[in-house]
């Protein structure tokens, strides 16, 4: 007779995949936001430089 094989346990390994995957895409967004923010910082810098090019142009 075979013997009788039990399904594995695999619940762990499903568990520890959510993780990562949960780790991976918190990263990415954290990421994102900074590149984002550091956008908007270089923008308004540009905007006020050409503001103030403007400005001084007139006068």
């Amino acid at each position: 007779m075979f013997l009788q094989e039990s399904t594995p346990d695999t619940t762990i390994y499903m568990i520890m995949g959510y993780a990562v995957f949960s780790i991976l895409s918190a990263g990415y967004a954290i990421s994102l936001l900074a590149r984002r923010r550091k956008l908007l910082k270089k923008t308004e810098t540009i905007t006020r430089m050409q503001s103030e090019d403007t400005n001084s142009s007139i006068h």
